[in-house]
């Protein structure tokens, strides 16, 4: 028995390692990337070109795939096993009604800002498709790998969805960088939202052990986003 949860034990550090490395590096891909190649790039793309590029063609790689492999490959060791996280049962529908207060929250601030709730000229079809890659690339690499490597049965998992939304938070930074919104961010406190929405989408994620839920409110927020 004591073997048993030793070799347990030793899984669940090989476990934490990986999803530790894999972090580390994604941050620094990421930030060269946003950093160094997007400036690059946006000479020779449009904006709209580099945010396509930028969704599918780097993120779906360097993002999902990685994360999609390394939770296969620890599978036994995670909270919520492969065929958990991709699954949806009826009352996980439930978690949707989030999608309430999220509409509230941008209309409200369509009113302050514009006096009325209006939908940006700009918004299309695309940019569902976008936060549909975006939403799905982010919830499996924090929620189906990172999350799902901390997250304990029976246990008080706060610590391991703060850290998750601190992670979460960091890894905006190079774009914020990028744009020159980073050091705003942090003064007006507009990082904090990213922060509850990370512990949110962490939340569903811990209720329903699957990424499906997290990955649609995700895009819903993305698409809202994208509207205003």
């Amino acid at each position: 028995m004591a073997e048993k949860e030793s070799t347990l034990f030793r899984d669940r550090k090989k476990a934490l390692i990986a999803a530790g490395v894999f972090y580390l590096v994604l941050l620094g891909i990421w930030a060269a990337l946003e950093i160094f190649a997007m400036p690059l790039m946006q000479k020779s793309f449009s904006d709209r070109m580099l945010e396509i590029i930028k969704e599918f063609a780097l993120k779906l790689p360097i993002w999902f795939f990685p994360a999609f492999i390394l939770s296969r490959r620890f599978d036994s060791d995670m909270y919520a096993n492969e065929k958990e996280i991709f699954s949806v049962k009826k009352k996980h529908l439930l978690y949707l009604l989030i999608i309430v207060p999220f509409l509230l929250f941008h209309a409200v601030s369509s009113i302050r800002t514009n006096g009325t709730i209006t939908i940006n000229s700009s918004f299309s079809a695309l940019d569902i498709v976008i936060a549909l890659s975006v939403g799905l690339c982010e919830e499996m690499v924090f929620r189906g790998f990172l999350l799902n490597t901390t997250l304990r049965e029976n246990k008080n998992n706060a610590a391991a969805i703060i850290i998750n939304a601190v992670l979460f938070v960091l890894i905006h930074f190079p774009v914020w960088y990028r744009t020159g919104t980073l050091v705003n961010n942090l003064q007006s406190g507009a990082f904090i939202q990213v922060l509850v929405l990370s512990i949110i989408f962490s939340y569903v994620f811990m209720k329903t052990k699957s990424i499906v839920m997290p990955a649609a409110l995700h895009m819903c927020w993305d698409v809202l986003c994208f509207m205003q």
